[in-house]
């Protein structure tokens, strides 16, 4: 049994400098993380109080942005419990998505079909798909799109037992170049 001011995971003391921000305004602001485990994080920063209680940290060194909701205040320093369920923050995040709703089909690297999926939440960058419970990603794969002339390399984000948020990989082949691509619903084209 857990007793007042134990943790379950050991905290290991760092100093490494994060972003933090709120999904409501975009505002951010830098802080500095001083210990953390996988379940949560002790935070310093200056803008502490225009902190709301559930925010976004992005750390530099992770490719991922980490939802985060403050369990205890005091002036400068806050502890942070790690939230993992990323649905709840994919609507929020700084980049404005359009909302669609394509086919497509998610191959491994040497284009054997892995699963269909469904692509949500689209920009010229990343998106959100919806895919059956028991399908395993991995890490990194293509995407056919329909409407796109060709698959797409993209990299797992988060991942969720039905969705997951993938960043689309630049390859250095023009003809592969997120930017250049916009996903519309072809629907409401």
């Amino acid at each position: 049994m857990q007793t007042k001011g134990q943790r379950r995971n050991r905290r290991v003391e760092i100093a490494i400098c994060a972003t933090a921000i709120d999904p409501a305004s975009s505002n951010s602001f830098p802080c500095m993380i001083r210990n953390g485990s996988v379940t949560g994080c002790k935070i310093t920063c200056g803008h502490l109080h225009e902190l709301p209680d559930e925010f976004l940290l992005q750390v530099p060194s992770i490719t991922q942005t980490i939802g985060g909701k403050i369990v205890w205040r005091k002036r400068n320093s806050a502890g942070v419990a790690f939230q993992w369920d990323w649905r709840h923050y994919d609507d929020r995040r700084n980049a404005p998505k359009q909302q669609v709703s394509i086919d497509a089909v998610i191959f491994d690297q040497d284009r054997f079909p892995i699963s269909d999926c469904q692509v949500h939440h689209a920009t010229a960058n990343d998106c959100r798909i919806s895919i059956a419970r028991d399908v395993v990603l991995p890490d990194e794969f293509l995407i056919d799109v329909r409407g796109l002339a060709n698959p797409v390399k993209a990299r797992v984000v988060w991942r969720s037992a039905e969705m997951a948020g993938l960043e689309f990989v630049r390859t250095g082949d023009l003809n592969q170049e997120p930017g250049a691509y916009v996903l519309r619903d072809p629907k409401t084209v």
